[in-house]
């Protein structure tokens, strides 16, 4: 095989070194002359199973509308996943919260933490109202016990998410952080679109790890019955429109869900017959946390932090190889804005709060309000950018991990 000069460089540097093209640049194919080489099909291959691998299993979606029928629920879980791969930094509030609310369950109610993510997304209906369950439903005893009689099993037998699933979905996700791991060790470096999709199977580990408890694809509730002999697990029929079908556009639905999502008002939900998909349902109950730490102050900093975990993954690739300059700074812009605004509307909104409200006013109006003009034409750029860039590939790029050199062996 031949010698290649890039492993000269010291790996401490490798993403901050300028790559420097020579005569065996390629634009997308091997060398047949090189035994461990690798395809511009192999890599986009890679990223995109990874991608769908890590989203159908992360993302656990409220109980959609009863009245949906099963290719208009499909839609909908699709909806949630282009919005999870689209804005992963943002959707990581959502399970964050309902977490958070669904492990205060077990010691104000003495029922599994199972139940009480069933309860916030929309899973146990009142029999008589024929609408969600609601805290002030809890504090009756007769529907509480009725709850409680549910078996947390018949609860986890409603859930699609299969252990061949979620097999697939860590052995995929394991491999290819493995993958870039290999590679920075053995000094090779990533295209963008390995860099984004890194960053984007790293928040959604952090994603599944606060969902491991709640069902997933549930399509019916549980009716519960304010008695001792609980009527089990039969299927909801509305009687009146539900959220989902509301006269509100798609957009203003999904603003209110977003809004929900970091500020958990479950008040106008309560005789509603489903929750909207991005719902914490944080409302429903009182969330202990610790000290003086409420939960929106948590949504907000677990935001922030995402955000520049994700942006600092794209940063990553600050200095690798560009097509054109022009694309390297727009990457380097977008990864910053992507990074810190989120950041900046959190310290906003701290300012706003700390503050008496006007004496900061115009500074809390730029910080907080800049980020919101400039996200949504950030992130759809670094998208662009993660698949454009594939169009011309250093050679170096294509060179594929030694994994001989891991395994110790005698010469």
């Amino acid at each position: 095989m031949r010698s290649c000069s890039f492993l000269s460089h010291s790996p401490c540097t490798m993403f901050l070194l300028p790559v420097h093209l020579d005569h065996r640049d390629l634009t997308g194919h091997c060398d047949p002359d090189l035994q461990n080489c690798r395809s511009l099909l192999n890599i986009v291959r890679g990223c995109l199973t990874t991608i769908a691998a890590c989203v159908w299993v992360s993302v656990h979606p409220n109980l959609p509308a009863p009245n949906q029928g099963r290719i208009r629920g499909m839609f909908t879980r699709i909806k949630v996943m282009l919005i999870a791969i689209a804005m992963p930094e943002a959707v990581i509030v959502f399970p964050v919260r309902q977490f958070f609310a669904a492990r205060a369950f077990p010691k104000t109610y003495h029922v599994s933490m199972t139940h009480g993510f069933f309860f916030t997304m929309g899973g146990f209906i009142d029999t008589e109202r024929r609408s969600l369950l609601t805290s002030e439903d809890l504090e009756r005893p007769g529907v509480l016990k009725s709850i409680r009689e549910v078996r947390e099993e018949d609860i986890r037998d409603k859930s699609k998410a299969d252990a061949l699933a979620k097999a697939f979905a860590i052995l995929q996700a394991s491999w290819f952080i493995m993958q870039c791991v290999a590679r920075v060790l053995q000094r090779l470096p990533l295209t963008q679109t390995e860099v984004a999709t890194l960053a984007f199977a790293l928040l959604n580990i952090v994603m599944w790890l606060f969902w491991w408890h709640k069902p997933l694809g549930v399509n019916e509730g549980i009716i519960v019955e304010e008695r001792t002999d609980i009527t089990g697990l039969r299927k909801y029929e509305p009687t009146r429109p539900s959220y989902a079908t509301s006269s509100l556009d798609w957009f203003n639905r999904f603003i209110d869900e977003m809004v929900g999502a970091l500020g958990g008002d479950y008040e106008e939900h309560q005789r509603a017959h489903s929750v909207p998909a991005f719902w914490s349902g944080e409302g429903a109950v009182e969330v202990p946390l610790l000290g003086e730490t409420d939960l929106p102050t948590v949504a907000v900093v677990t935001e922030a932090i995402s955000a520049l975990i994700f942006g600092a993954s794209h940063c990553t690739a600050w200095n690798t190889h560009f097509p054109t300059a022009v694309e390297m700074w727009l990457w380097r812009v977008c990864s910053i804005i992507v990074g810190l605004g989120p950041g900046t509307m959190a310290v906003s909104l701290f300012v706003d709060l700390l503050s008496d409200g006007k004496r900061y006013e115009r500074l809390t109006t730029v910080l907080f309000y800049t980020p919101v003009m400039l996200y949504p034409i950030a992130r759809p750029v670094l998208i662009i950018l993660m698949l454009t860039t594939l169009r011309n590939l250093p050679s170096e790029v294509l060179f594929d991990v030694d994994w001989t050199g891991f395994i110790p062996h005698v010469a």
